[in-house]
């Protein structure tokens, strides 16, 4: 299968322009960010344009198609048109509707790099770095039950640092119906999964201690035990997660005050452990008594439906992480840290001095989205699902010579680039016009990895389709450039 390399692409057949609909799927989340809603759009549509995703000669949706995708009024669609007719960027032809102009190569050509520099603002490429989907219908049908002028006075007496009782109520419901009894008691919402992590790591990590976790792992827990004092040490992984025999010999030497697990679809390698791994393991550190902080951020996102239940139903004393976000959408910014009730009380006021508490909008909509969570959940899944299957498809066809393993879950690719030079092909890659993240950035300890790529899948298709022919155009660029000169000289 080819993906087409953009440096063969020209005027696109201008009978046949993309339809709103496939449009605004494109832009994906154009609304947010700052400026007015029109200056918004016009940055978006503007982006693509000089990406070569819209190419010269390709007709704009009408205004009023467009601003009923959009869900805007069409003076937002007319005033963006507007402004990129007169950045140049489109005609705007009475009785022929609006094109994009120019004779500009997509970014990635050489001549674009050296007349424009728009690798070297990065605002134009493709970003690959970010494992962050989109908000879904079902999530909106959700939160948009939530009305601000229900929140009365007798709501905001209920709001505490720990959160709104009904919401921690509901959180235990769920935690129980996943295997693991749990009261309300034992619930502190927070402002998202990283902020629970940093709250486990204060009540349990003291200046100087170590704490376990996987060899790679994602750099937020990494970032959290740093600015605790403490010292992150790194165990091998397998491809169902942590090594049981690697974790003991650790604790025996290392003596840690906890282990930070993520379990379920590991970010970054997709790793996910299988039910008598999640008992050795919640056995084994609760035989040392050391607990762990388990991340069950993605544990929902199971391509086969089999979630699998918290280390702490087989060990008590584990801490339990989790969040709405990665299933619903990031833009709640709505988690929770399950503990023992002891514990939870000792972080209230620790997490009073954060932010005192989560927003009570979200954390009313995050009621709503856990009483529609499997319909939530199965929508986030089956759009996961295609989108790694189509990520596979790609990476398979144009990149035969990388190694990875299909995705059982989660937000992202783990791929291996043959002959190491991960992070010299990442910074090589950029000036193709897409970014993606070295194995390096989630190394816990030298050496750092530099023979993986991470790759999220949670871009609109188009624009991953568009990717990965980036990834396949610069990788052949740094093949050739590697044979002349040795990988660490390439840049």
């Amino acid at each position: 299968m080819s993906l087409g390399s953009s440096a063969n692409r020209t005027n696109v057949d201008q009978s046949s322009p993309r339809s709103a609909e496939q449009l605004t799927s494109l832009l994906g989340r154009w609304d947010d960010g700052p400026g007015s809603l029109h200056r918004r759009l016009t940055d978006a549509v503007a982006e693509l344009i000089e990406t070569g995703v819209l190419r010269s000669g390709e007709r704009l949706p009408p205004e009023r198609r467009m601003a009923a995708a959009l869900s805007v009024a069409r003076g937002t669609v007319v005033r963006s048109y507007s402004s990129l007719a007169e950045a140049g960027l489109v005609d705007r032809i009475q009785g022929s509707g609006t094109r994009v102009v120019g004779d500009s190569e997509p970014l990635g050509s050489p001549d674009a790099t050296r007349s424009n520099g728009l690798f070297a603002r990065h605002g134009a490429a493709i970003d690959l770095r970010m494992a962050m989907p989109s908000m879904l219908r079902a999530t909106s049908d959700a939160v948009d039950r939530v009305r601000f002028d229900g929140i009365d006075a007798t709501t905001l007496a209920d709001t505490e640092p720990a959160g709104l009782f009904a919401l921690r109520e509901r959180i235990a419901a769920h935690l129980s119906r996943q295997g693991l009894p749990t009261t309300a008691w034992q619930i502190l919402v927070t402002s998202g999964a990283q902020q629970a992590i940093v709250l486990a790591i204060a009540a349990l990590v003291d200046p100087g201690d170590v704490v376990l976790v996987e060899g790679v792992t994602w750099p937020g827990l990494t970032d959290a035990i740093a600015q605790r004092g403490g010292r992150a040490h790194g165990v091998d992984l397998d491809e169902e997660g942590v090594r049981p025999d690697a974790l003991e010999d650790a604790i025996r030497r290392l003596r840690p005050a906890a282990i930070g697990l993520n379990p379920h679809h590991q970010n970054p390698t997709g790793s996910r452990m299988s039910t008598s791994r999640r008992r050795e393991v919640a056995e084994l550190a609760a035989g040392y008594r050391v607990p762990i902080i388990e991340d069950r951020a993605l544990a929902h996102l199971a391509f086969d439906g089999q979630v699998a239940t918290p280390l702490a139903q087989h060990a008590p004393q584990h801490l339990v992480v989790d969040s709405i976000n990665k299933v619903a959408w990031p833009g709640l910014r709505i988690g929770w840290l399950r503990a023992d009730a002891d514990l939870i009380e000792r972080l209230r006021p620790v997490r009073a001095m954060i932010d005192l508490y989560s927003p009570i909008h979200s954390q009313l909509a995050a009621i709503e989205v856990l009483r529609d969570w499997d319909a939530i959940v199965a929508e986030r899944v089956d759009g996961l699902r295609r989108a790694s299957d189509l990520a596979v498809d790609a990476l398979g066809a144009s990149l035969p010579s990388w190694r990875f393993v299909r995705p059982r879950g989660g937000l992202v690719l783990w791929a291996e680039v043959p002959g190491g030079g991960a992070a010299a092909f990442c910074d090589h890659a950029a000036r193709h016009g897409v970014l993606i993240a070295p194995g390096k950035q989630f190394g816990v300890e030298a050496p750092f990895d530099d023979d993986h790529v991470r790759i999220p899948f949670t871009v609109p298709e188009p624009l991953l389709i568009e990717g990965i022919d980036r990834l396949a155009a610069a990788w052949q660029s740094f093949e050739r450039t590697t044979t002349a000169y040795p990988v660490a000289a390439v840049v």
